[in-house]
């Protein structure tokens, strides 16, 4: 099962490129993962350790993120013995700011499909939710960089 969702963000594609690379924000966004550590990160790639709980059950897993070239990036997670979840973002800048693109793709045992189809209209509400976290968080960001500039110059 495919769900997709976008937004547009009031900053410029750089930092809300920053904000999402920045992994420690993970568990404000995904309310799927209470618990994500970077154990290793370049400039393409980056290991975590992360644990969550979804559609009530805990799990606990070790994804690799691969940064994308338009600063987005895609997570494949292991959500337990019967649930594969890929989550992939996009940034694009368009003219107002940028456009934030969010898909998750889940993988999952014929036993749990009419379980997740049924929860489908929670996880598209779910999903809008992430994003506008990440548009308030990607915004901050940007705030407080101009701030920073604007000091720089006093």
């Amino acid at each position: 099962m495919r769900i997709s969702s976008q937004l547009l963000v009031s900053a410029p594609k750089e930092r809300v490129s920053a904000y999402l690379r920045d992994l420690k924000h993970l568990p404000d966004y995904d309310k799927k993962v209470s618990e994500a550590l970077v154990i290793r990160q370049d400039a393409d790639t980056a290991e975590l350790s992360a644990s969550g709980m979804f559609l009530g059950r805990a799990w606990k897993d070790s994804p690799k993120v691969r940064f994308a070239k338009d600063g987005g990036y895609e997570c494949s997670f292991v959500l337990g013995r019967l649930t594969k979840m890929t989550a992939v973002y996009h940034v694009r800048p368009v003219t107002g700011g940028t456009l934030l693109a969010h898909e998750e793709v889940y993988d999952v045992s014929v036993l749990l499909r009419p379980v997740l189809l049924a929860a489908r209209g929670w996880l598209l509400q779910a999903i809008e939710a992430e994003m506008r976290v990440i548009k308030e968080g990607a915004q901050a960001v940007d705030r407080q960089a101009k701030l920073k500039e604007i000091d720089s110059l006093a």
